[in-house]
């Protein structure tokens, strides 16, 4: 597919794909737009934007999560850390696609969206027992992020996990040490500057 880049400023850039003939004008279609970033990412939002066209809208209106999930990942996997590429695999397979990957995108909402991070507070681990938050925000990390690219792809008009209520992150409680400890950690200290002071 046709697609090109053209540099309009510093960190801005034109980003067009050729999308097919209209079939009532028989003039070409080009979908356009402006990327603010490195030429990377827009390098990156030209590969998406060309997915994107070569599918078309009624075939995105059609899309389920899962097959999202996949065009996302394939689409971004390039650009991230090994790390990265192998736990968001890991939760795309094991947590979204099979609780949610049947659903439509453009049916998904912020409630059944609410409801699965529930569902995975109580149930949600792979041998069983729930999940952390920590674990249930990196899940709705990458929900989030593929809906973003789903509303770039014109998919959808609004991202449901934007309002989503994922669980809070608890604070970890800061415990100092008791006048004790701090006395102990200073005796240690003076008699181990005693020692090198005596050897040296």
């Amino acid at each position: 597919m046709a697609g090109s880049i053209r540099q309009r400023g510093r960190n801005s850039w034109q980003i067009r794909v050729y999308s097919g003939t209209d079939p009532e004008t028989g003039q070409r279609r080009q979908l356009t737009r402006t990327v603010r970033g490195s030429r990377t990412q827009a390098q990156r939002e030209l590969r998406a934007l060309a997915a994107f066209a070569n599918v078309g809208p009624a075939v995105g209106a059609r899309t389920t999560l899962a097959e999202l999930l996949e065009r996302w990942f394939a689409a971004n996997e390039a650009d991230w850390a090994t790390t990265t590429v192998r736990s968001t695999w890991s939760i795309i397979e094991r947590q979204l696609k099979p609780k949610l990957g049947h659903v439509r995108v453009r049916d998904l909402t912020t409630v059944m969206i609410d409801e699965f991070y529930a569902l995975l507070r109580v149930d949600g681990a792979v041998e069983g027992g729930p999940l952390s938050p920590g674990s249930v925000q990196r899940i709705h990390g990458v929900l989030h992020r593929a809906l973003a690219q789903a509303m770039r792809w014109e998919w959808i008009w609004s991202n449901p996990a934007a309002s989503a209520s994922p669980p809070r992150m608890e604070p970890v409680e800061m415990r100092p040490p008791s006048p004790e400890q701090v006395g102990r950690l200073l005796d240690h200290v003076k008699a181990r500057t005693t020692r090198c002071c005596i050897s040296s």
